[in-house]
Formats: structure tokens, C-alpha cells, sequence
């Protein structure tokens, strides 16, 4: 049986602010959403819902160490924002869809062939993430199709910074990670450097999942979000670290890049409608 740790959530309406609802009632919101053509398009639909929420890091981590699905409609950190909105969406496109669907789709999104089985069975990294949500069938990584090249970066963040977790002092989970960043590492992955994205932000749809590539040593992406398109440009929603909440990027996602020293390009993946678990096929850029 899943356990599933919900907080109270906080949940933004057209006309305001509902507080003290439980994550089933929040949940019971997205069923009412205008449903989109695809997941992507979704996706947006949803995650403009909490727009305004604060960005807060760490809400995965537990006091007592023991790895469970948290389920936070409350506040994000980027990773948790896109995690859920997505979770939601699939959801929102399921032909039975209630709240065990959901924590169900959001724990195969996190973890490891969908199983908690402690700390690293939930993906820290984005490429092992996408490699993950690419062989589930969830998403179609369109980085290679529209131009990207091989992102020849190993990781090794979190191995170089062992201080900063805290549950990485056991040293057989110590070994764990470094033996599942060697087979990160053995993977071909592709992305597209910035100064090519303006020329091709044409071709990114609603819902797009952008993971931003990172110039840090041993970091793959330091960020990601969903693109949103206006007025012919697209632009990022995602939960920012800079301005502290869910928000819609103030400039479009190449000038978000350019502006940033440490973003070195993107990866983009686009959600399966309807989603496919388990199939993973060549696909083409109209793949829905």
C-alpha cells in the first residue's frame, strides 16, 4: 500500500484564494479545468493555477530519513512543480480520473520504475529522470529532432558534494550514487545550446517540458518548466528560486537563457497524450 504524506494545500482560484483545503479537494479542482487537446496543453492550464505559490526547497525530504511520496499542493521547488502539474494532467486525461490515479501517476513520474525504495529510488538528476518518464512512455524527448547535439557532461554533483545531502553519510548510499552516476553517465543524451533556441521557439508547443542545461561542474540541469507560448514567443512557467514563486517568465525562454550566465542551453520533452506506460518508439515532432 502507498503511503502518501499530503499537506494542507493552498489553492489559487480565478477570483482568489482558498484556504485549508485537503489534497483531495484540491485535487477535485482539476477535474473541473478545461481539458486540453493534449497533456501539454493541460499541463498549462493547471500549472497557471498556482501561480503566486512560494518556491521552497527540500519539501521531499523527511526528518526521520525514510523516503515516502509527499504530495505538496502548497509550495514547489522546480522539480515538484513540474512533477505535479504533470501528475495532474495525465490525470485530468485518464478515463478513471480520481486521486489514487494521481498519487499513482506522480509516484511512477518520481521514482524508479514507479517503486519507493529509498532515497536514490527517486531520480535527483533530470537526464536519469527523463530517461526514466522517456521509457515509461510519458514523454518524447524532441531534443535531438530539433537540432540539439550530444551534451558530453558527466555528473557528478552530488557525489562532489557530499555535505550537502544529508543522508548521503551512509556510505553504502554514498556508493549507490556514485554506481548510478557511472550509468548516467554511460548514456547519450543531446541538447540544444541557447543561442540556437530563439530560431527554433516556433516548433515548442504548450506544455513542452524544458529542462535547462547547466555550465556548473558535474550538474546536468539546473532548472525546468513548462513552456507557455504568447504572442508567437514561448515562455517559461515554472516555480523560480530568483523571484521566490510560480510564475510565468517575465521575457520569453532565449532571452530567460541568455540573461544567465550559467544556463548553457535546453532539453526538451513533450508530454504523450494519451499516455502511453510502458512503450517507448521513435516519434516524429506532431507526437501529441
Amino acid at each position: 500500500m502507498k503511503q502518501v504524506y499530503g499537506t494542507v494545500a493552498v489553492w489559487m482560484l480565478g477570483v482568489g484564494l482558498a484556504f485549508g483545503q485537503t489534497n483531495e479537494a484540491v485535487f477535485a479542482e482539476t477535474t473541473r479545468v478545461s481539458k486540453g487537446r493534449t497533456v501539454g496543453e493541460t499541463a498549462v492550464v493547471i500549472g497557471q493555477r498556482f501561480l503566486g505559490l512560494p518556491y521552497v526547497n527540500g519539501t521531499l525530504e523527511s526528518n526521520d530519513g525514510v523516503e515516502r511520496l509527499t504530495v505538496n499542493f502548497t509550495e514547489f521547488d522546480c522539480s515538484t512543480f513540474v512533477e505535479t502539474v504533470l501528475a495532474l494532467a495525465e490525470t485530468r486525461h485518464a478515463a478513471r480520473p480520481d486521486y489514487a490515479a494521481f498519487t499513482g501517476s506522480l509516484q511512477e513520474i518520481r521514482y524508479r520504475n514507479g517503486q519507493i525504495r529509498g532515497y536514490l529510488s527517486r531520480m535527483h538528476y533530470f537526464s536519469d529522470w527523463l530517461a526514466e518518464n522517456l521509457a515509461n512512455g510519458r514523454l518524447v524527448d524532441l531534443t535531438a529532432q530539433l537540432g540539439g547535439v550530444p551534451f558530453a557532461k558527466p555528473v557528478c554533483y552530488m557525489s562532489c558534494h557530499r555535505d550537502r545531502y544529508a543522508l548521503l553519510d551512509n556510505s553504502a548510499t554514498f556508493s549507490e550514487l556514485t554506481a548510478l552516476e557511472r550509468e548516467i553517465n554511460r548514456r547519450i543524451i543531446f541538447f540544444i545550446p541557447k543561442r540556437k533556441v530563439m530560431s527554433l521557439e516556433g516548433q515548442l508547443q504548450d506544455g513542452d517540458l524544458v529542462g535547462i542545461t547547466s555550465t556548473k561542474y558535474g550538474l546536468d540541469v539546473a532548472h525546468e518548466g513548462f513552456v507557455v507560448r504568447r504572442a508567437g514567443r514561448a515562455y517559461l512557467l515554472h516555480a523560480s528560486s530568483e523571484f521566490g514563486r510560480v510564475m510565468l517568465s517575465k521575457v520569453p525562454l532565449s532571452d530567460y537563457l541568455r540573461r544567465n550566465p550559467s544556463h548553457s542551453g535546453i532539453i526538451v520533452a513533450r508530454p504523450r497524450t494519451p499516455v502511453n506506460p510502458k512503450t517507448h518508439t521513435l516519434t516524429t515532432l506532431n507526437t501529441n
